[in-house]
């Protein structure tokens, strides 16, 4: 990590959500910054910089965000891993408006705990209960009723009762769902245990024979993806819900913040279970700024 970066990272309880202490403080001798984000409420959070006081941000205030980002002044690493996806979606799109450079960081389990319960297609116990499907801060949109041409893409983890919560709460047909399952997974069990976890949904409007497939662990692929089926399918306006891995989620997000007319993302807020996972498999970094910049660079070429 560059020394005059910044490392963004939520606080919380558990292994996943700790900082290795000597890798910070190595980080920290050599320049880097570190900023604390502390939820203290549904969409605000504490930020802490360093031994600096403590400023709240309001995540519905984007423009506050983005002017305290660009105060920092330095490149971002945002680690996603112990924040949910109410507080760093904001937090993504506020940091692309800011004129630094943003890389994601997202520390992926070593395991997930199975489920007690002996029940078909519940295979890991991850969430205690759902919230509901409401729009993440920043992120809501007009009704899209008047549109005759749309999609639903679920974007799949191992819950299929959050898939087929996703299908009765948008009230889209059956056949207007095409699912992506991550492939390859970060393990090689994973895409199966996946399609068991959803087999009972799956099977709703045979919508097994739409499934498409992205890397589990790249949001790059699941943009692409994305693409593809907009293209595929004569543009169609696109409900995206995010369900699976949070690789996927960020592509899912960049996805909507670059075709913002025609993308609506779809979020069921479940609370985790906080001993869901354990352990730090791998850790993964997104270069995001450089993935816009090759996009745009792709697009202007086209063009011309």
């Amino acid at each position: 990590m560059p020394a005059a970066a910044v490392y963004i990272y939520g606080s919380g309880a558990g292994p996943r959500g700790a900082i290795d202490n000597e890798w910070r403080a190595s980080e920290e001798s050599a320049g880097t910054l570190f900023l604390v984000l502390s939820p203290s409420g549904e969409a605000r959070v504490e930020a802490t910089l360093g031994e600096a006081s403590t400023t709240e941000l309001d995540l519905y205030e984007l423009d506050h965000v983005v002017e305290y980002l660009s105060g920092i002044g330095r490149p971002m690493y945002l680690d996603i891993t112990q924040l949910p996806y109410a507080l760093w979606a904001p937090l993504l799109k506020a940091a692309l408006d800011v004129p630094q450079a943003l890389h994601v960081v997202y520390r992926a389990p070593n395991e997930y705990v199975e489920s007690d319960f002996n029940e078909r297609g519940v295979l890991f116990d991850l969430s205690e209960t759902i919230r509901g499907v409401r729009p993440l801060p920043g992120f809501a949109k007009i009704s899209a009723e008047h549109e005759d041409n749309k999609l639903v893409v679920p974007l799949l983890g191992f819950e299929g009762n959050r898939l087929g919560y996703i299908v009765e709460t948008v009230q889209e047909p059956a056949e207007s769902v095409h699912p992506v399952v991550g492939v390859p997974g970060y393990r090689l069990d994973y895409p199966f245990s996946a399609w068991a976890g959803n087999q009972d949904p799956l099977a709703d409007g045979f919508m097994f024979r739409r499934v498409r497939f992205a890397k589990a662990s790249c949001p790059f692929s699941v943009f692409g993806l994305l693409e593809d089926i907009a293209r595929d399918e004569d543009d169609p306006y696109l409900i995206v819900a995010p369900i699976g891995t949070r690789p996927h989620g960020v592509g899912a997000i960049l996805f909507a913040l670059t075709n913002p007319g025609r993308v609506e993302i779809v979020y069921d807020h479940p609370v985790p279970r906080e001993d869901a996972a354990r352990g730090v498999h791998r850790v993964c970094t997104y270069d995001i700024s450089g993935f816009l910049l090759d996009r745009a660079a792709d697009e202007s070429r086209v063009d011309h």
